[in-house]
């Protein structure tokens, strides 16, 4: 099944806090807190605040009838990439597998943050690692002051980038629209009103291959 454009669109896209202070400091965030506002605390909402939802069309390799995650991206408030190599040295995690394969996540990271590269699981670490040593060390909620090491870290960024693509569920926004992977052909434009009509407020971006969309990427 697959999903045709008629465009073809080319983007840029330790030590544990001590449990009490953990909880104390997450108690405090308000729900109404914004980010990029200057003045929240990084632990409530991300200091690079503005995140991209990267989700990925992969026939043959995810379940049918789904948009796996590509990843969630921190961008800073300006909408600039913070960084190409990451933001925390001392997180450079060689394996992503390890520290979650016992948590109630693992099983989504299995389902729907995969890899084109293979179905097995060390091409998937492969590209955890990937995501989590870019991006996720620049998720400031996932930082260690704020949730406590021994891959709570990592638990929190994948975590909510799950989250996240749950909430944003591009497959029934497009289906509702009725733009299907039938093979047939839709234009960009009807499927980013799909998508906005569902989701009002964020920017799509698509990456093609050929006249074939491969990639979505929801500025949120």
């Amino acid at each position: 099944m697959i999903f045709a454009t008629v465009l073809a669109l080319a983007v840029a896209t330790t030590q544990a806090a001590p449990l009490d202070s953990l909880f104390a400091r997450a108690a405090s965030c308000s729900a109404s807190s914004v980010s990029c506002s200057g003045t929240t605390d990084s632990c409530c909402v991300p200091d690079n605040g503005k995140l991209v939802l990267s989700i990925q069309w992969l026939p043959g390799c995810a379940p049918d009838a789904t948009w796996t995650l590509h990843g969630l991206w921190p961008d800073t408030c300006s909408g600039t990439e913070p960084s190409k190599t990451g933001c925390d040295s001392s997180r450079q995690y060689s394996s992503i597998q390890s520290l979650v394969s016992g948590s109630p996540i693992y099983n989504d990271m299995i389902t729907y943050w995969i890899s084109y590269k293979g179905t097995d699981i060390a091409s998937y670490d492969a590209f955890w690692v990937h995501e989590w040593g870019v991006h996720g060390t620049c998720y400031s909620t996932a930082n260690t002051a704020c949730v406590g090491s021994n891959g709570a870290d990592v638990q929190k960024f994948f975590g909510d980038a799950l989250a996240v693509r749950k909430t944003y569920d591009v497959y029934a926004a497009l289906w509702n629209a009725g733009i299907k992977p039938d093979g047939s052909t839709y234009s960009a434009s009807a499927m980013t009103s799909a998508i906005q009509a569902q989701y009002p407020g964020v920017n799509v971006q698509y990456l093609c291959t050929g006249s074939y969309v491969n990639e979505i990427h929801l500025s949120l």
